[in-house]
């Protein structure tokens, strides 16, 4: 296998890592607003400390936005995995292709 090859499929490992990641953590923010309004809603916390692990969690944004957030950025993982995955077919092809060449002329 060329090094072209292997390090376009590295370079894919590492996206699908990531798409893991971003989904790990898409859920995280979904888990985590649920529990926080069930906590408050159960009467289990008052609204200050609901308010208080709301921010620290959450930080400037709002679950919905986190959850924007990751979404637009596993659009983008996905759209250059099909470009990776275009790239690596390809220069497979073409790889197949020089050695039927030299197979011939050898």
């Amino acid at each position: 296998m060329t090094d072209n090859i292997k390090n376009l499929e590295e370079k894919k490992r590492e996206l699908l890592e990531k798409i893991e990641q971003y989904n790990l953590q898409k859920r995280k923010v979904e888990i985590s607003a649920q529990k926080f309004a069930t906590q408050y809603h159960s009467g289990e916390i008052d609204y200050n400390e609901y308010q208080k692990r709301y921010r620290e969690t959450f930080k400037d944004k709002t679950p919905q936005q986190w959850l924007s957030y990751y979404d637009i950025h596993l659009r983008t993982f996905r759209s250059q995995l099909e470009w990776y995955d275009k790239e690596i077919r390809k220069a497979k092809k073409e790889s197949y292709s020089d050695y039927d060449k030299e197979k011939k002329d050898g």
